[in-house]
């Protein structure tokens, strides 16, 4: 367990880490919601991926990535606040958290659960106005090609 996040992380019945009950209890209600859906298999890892993550965004507002697997796998993510969890459930790993997005910083509605963002660099003193120009345009660069770029994905682990 990290110590760097909340306190509220522990060890789940199936021995992984969760940091939100809550959302534990999502992914393993939406499980059993598939498994009672006609014509489900349990080898539909895209389906269950889909079906958590429409959930765990509908109940907690915002995106989230999931990724579901039929062995087990590590994942290291950055995730918002305390939303993340990886479970076990019918042989099948699944591991959700809410993804770090800068329009999740930005929001309002999420400020309860989302931990402020810090600048990761200072600005250097003696940086002249050419170099800071283009820096600008490099930055701008960049933003202008992730905009198009839909940033919740699900992610599937072949077998």
């Amino acid at each position: 367990m990290n110590a760097t996040h909340g306190q509220n992380c522990y060890a789940n019945r199936d021995g992984y880490m969760c940091c939100s009950e809550r959302l534990e209890l999502i992914m393993r209600k939406s499980f059993r919601k598939l498994r009672r859906r006609l014509g489900f298999h349990g080898c539909s890892v895209q389906l269950i991926a889909n079906q958590i993550q429409k959930d765990a965004e509908a109940t907690f507002g915002v995106p989230f990535e999931s990724v579901v697997g039929i062995d087990d796998f590590a994942i290291r993510a950055h995730f918002v606040g305390e939303l993340t969890c990886k479970i076990e459930q019918d042989g099948r790993f699944v591991a959700a958290y809410a993804t770090a997005t800068p329009e999740i910083f930005l929001s309002k509605a999420s400020r309860n659960i989302a931990y402020e963002a810090k600048p990761r660099v200072t600005p250097a003193q003696n940086i002249s106005e050419a170099e800071l120009l283009e820096t600008e345009r490099n930055i701008q660069a960049i933003a202008d090609l992730l905009q198009g770029v839909d940033q919740r994905t699900t992610i599937l682990i072949p077998e």
